[in-house]
């Protein structure tokens, strides 16, 4: 089993501050503390505020069962189906999420033969729940009663060190559950942190497992990377460790071949990720647009679409085959489809000189926004006068 290193940090060695803490999540903790249970800011709410980020969410970790926390806590709801997690229900639409130690039966470094996905479904204590969790800097736990951050896989000393680490032996916590690999390469895109040598070792052997994952599950990963507004980090990052190739191979060996493309490419991806932080709603339509095009052999942000899609025919057919890896919702397809037809329309018009006033009421924000991502109506001026909206 992997062994803890227990370590407690007082708070002038962390400097949290309790000010920068959600209110209600210090009244669940402060609540739970009453009724004799541990409880802990934990996770990305710790890690955020080590990096004087405002966390997105405070999650909470107790030795209470749900349905001991649904006795305390009037405003509670029971999710979940293969382990129960209570969300506390506040005025706003906020949610809090407060889930009971957990323990991997599944994991055990010395002794498993046929690694897989490990099963979260054990109760445990704060030792084990943070043993289960993915990084070390994402297993670190809050108390707000006395300031104190407890530390069980010496995560803070990682963070003072700028380290992206896994825990346990890499090899075998990537083969437990692939997706891990897109998660540490996340994190190392987010904080700016350099990967451990033997987490990037054992990244890079157990990538090819990623194609074993269900399309679906690495969408909803590859979603969040996109629309993160560190998009260009991450793909340079997935470029390095020959992992692009895995869900977006003709997008990898495109770029590869081509500098220039490749830096075609990240400077949309600035403009993505650009998008991505200035709106708390970003479009994935538009990332996602962007990534198809770059996808397609003889594309250029040069290119004008009737010379490369003849007919819209072709374009149906193109989208129809992309993201071969990527289970993406059928929704999301058709509006990717449709603002490459709008674009298509545009440079059809112009190839013409045609007038045309297009009506585009539910994707007309997304694509103001990728023609100037993609340059186009400022680079084609001419587009101006043909459509009003621009």
């Amino acid at each position: 089993m992997v062994k803890t290193t227990y370590k407690a940090y007082p708070p002038e060695e962390h400097g949290l501050k309790l000010a920068d803490i959600d209110s209600d999540a210090l009244k669940i903790i402060h609540r739970l503390h009453q009724h004799n249970h541990e409880a802990y800011i934990v996770g990305g709410g710790v890690r955020d505020l080590l990096l004087k980020k405002s966390p997105k969410d405070f999650d909470i970790a107790t030795d209470a069962t749900p349905q001991q926390i649904r006795r305390i806590f009037q405003n509670c709801r029971i999710i979940g189906k293969r382990f129960k997690l209570a969300h506390i229900y506040f005025r706003g639409g906020k949610i809090i999420e407060v889930a009971t130690f957990r323990q991997s039966k599944d994991f055990d470094d010395e002794t498993t033969e046929t690694p897989g996905l490990a099963t979260d479904d054990c109760y445990g204590n704060i030792s084990t729940d943070a043993l289960r969790r993915d990084l070390t800097i994402n297993a670190l736990f809050f108390d707000p009663s006395d300031g104190m951050i407890h530390d069980y896989v010496g995560g803070l000393e990682d963070f003072k060190n700028r380290i992206i680490k896994i825990i346990g032996k890499p090899e075998i916590r990537f083969q437990e559950d692939p997706v891990r690999i897109i998660r540490a390469i996340r994190h190392v895109a987010r904080t700016g942190f350099k990967l451990d040598q033997k987490t990037a070792e054992g990244l890079q052997k157990t990538a090819p497992l990623l194609s074993n994952c269900p399309g679906s599950r690495i969408f909803e990963e590859f979603k969040k990377d996109l629309l993160s507004g560190y998009f260009q980090e991450i793909l340079g990052l997935l470029n390095h460790y020959k992992i692009l190739p895995i869900f977006l191979p003709e997008l990898a060996a495109r770029i590869s071949d081509d500098g220039a493309l490749f830096k075609d490419l990240n400077f949309c991806i600035k403009g993505i990720d650009r998008h991505s932080l200035e709106n708390k709603s970003p479009s994935l339509n538009i990332a996602l647009t962007i990534i198809a095009l770059f996808s397609k052999n003889d594309f250029q942000l040069s290119s004008k679409l009737p010379e490369i899609f003849i007919t819209p025919q072709d374009l149906l057919d193109f989208y129809r085959s992309s993201y071969p890896s990527l289970q993406v919702p059928k929704k999301i397809k058709r509006d990717c489809t449709d603002l490459t037809r709008y674009i298509w329309t545009l440079d059809n018009c112009l190839l013409k000189g045609k007038n045309f006033k297009l009506k585009v009421d539910d994707l007309k924000d997304d694509l103001k926004i990728i023609l100037k991502i993609l340059n186009i109506n400022q680079s084609r001026s001419e587009l101006n006068k043909l459509f009003k909206f621009l």
